[in-house]
């Protein structure tokens, strides 16, 4: 089995436990299953190349059949491809990207349908049918099969995948330098009553709209301060819809990071005002009894002020933390880390 690096390594090593003994059972003839993390089929710039350079892995391993699996978009003109397999040459690409959120589910379907087809045993594939029954079927030349969805479908999970490879949950902690300086501002916030005053008197329209350009500087930034915007003209042999793909998994990724890290200070702004700043100092202050929205203010508050802050503090972050979130700067980074490979799926 050859794997891309990171996600499709962690997913394919999770995949083969076990996989030796299930081809055992299903075929009744003894397997051994290997897996390699090769940097050549993370280079390939289509569909087609990168089935070529699976085939010429397997021919210099000396194995009969092999199975990629890549994070790589792969896309025909109007639509991505799921999967593509070869019984000629005893090959199968699988793009986990394509296969939406529920990514690690639906690849262990789709790698048995795709190992039932090489080995023409129509049980193993039939019992992956449902994962991929809505997808279209179209020839890849004359022992090749190719699986894509319909556009209006396939779209949407293929961002949807690669934001979800992208793993936006590590933005927050990643951008620890752009927290700190989120942190700080937010304590300096707590010490001006100017600003308890300005959370307190803004309409709640109007705070909702500063809190979305907060976010939207603080994303601009790690784009543009980043470098992680990525180009047609960096990308010749490249699409530019890949390139659009690429902008768009980046775009979201961060914008759900940067959403987490606002909505995280807000939390502890609020404990911190509640605790820390007594009621008779608030009415003072907002010549009012307070109520519990009048801390929902104040948070607000120190949580826009911290994240505006933030951008700045991001300029300290380091360029390997950053650029693991876009989707085609990852790329090239991997690329330059990989020195070994090791063995993929074999036969005794």
């Amino acid at each position: 089995m050859i794997l891309d690096p990171v996600s499709p390594t962690e997913a394919g090593e999770h995949l083969t436990l076990g996989l030796a003994d299930w081809l055992d059972e299903h075929t009744g003839e003894r397997w051994d299953v290997e897996v390699a993390t090769d940097p050549r089929s993370a280079q390939a710039d289509n569909i087609d190349e990168l089935m070529e350079v699976v085939d010429e892995i397997r021919i210099a391993r000396g194995w009969r059949y092999a199975l990629c699996v890549t994070d790589l978009p792969l896309l025909l003109r109007s639509r991505p491809v799921i999967a593509q397999r070869d019984t000629g040459r005893g090959v199968a690409v699988i793009s986990m990207p394509a296969l939406g959120p529920l990514m690690q589910r639906r690849l262990k379907r789709v790698a048995a349908r795709m190992l039932g087809e090489l080995l023409g045993d129509r049980g193993i594939a039939d019992a992956a049918e449902n994962q991929i029954a809505m997808a279209s079927v179209d020839d890849a030349g004359e022992n090749g099969v190719r699986y894509t969805k319909h556009p209006a479908i396939a779209w949407p999970l293929l961002v949807v995948g690669m934001v979800r490879a992208n793993r936006p949950w590590n933005v927050v902690f990643g951008l620890s330098s752009a927290m700190a300086a989120a942190l700080a501002t937010s304590a300096f916030g707590l010490s001006s009553t100017t600003i308890w005053q300005i959370g307190d008197m803004l309409t709640p329209d109007r705070r909702v709209f500063a809190s979305l350009l907060a976010m939207t500087i603080l994303v601009s930034w790690l784009i543009f301060r980043h470098g992680l915007w990525e180009r047609v003209s960096e990308r010749e042999r490249r699409s530019h819809r890949l390139v659009g793909l690429y902008n768009a998994a980046t775009l979201v990724t961060l914008s759900i990071g940067v959403a987490a890290l606002y909505a995280g200070l807000f939390v502890m702004n609020f404990a911190i005002a509640w605790f820390l700043v007594p009621e008779a100092l608030l009415e003072e202050t907002l010549l009012r009894p307070p109520s519990f929205t009048s801390y929902l203010g104040l948070a607000w508050g120190f949580s826009t002020m911290g994240v505006l802050a933030g951008a700045v503090g991001s300029s300290f972050e380091s360029e390997a933390s950053v650029r693991q979130v876009a989707y085609g700067q990852r790329e090239k980074y991997r690329l330059r880390s990989i020195q070994d490979t090791e063995p993929e799926l074999g036969r005794d």
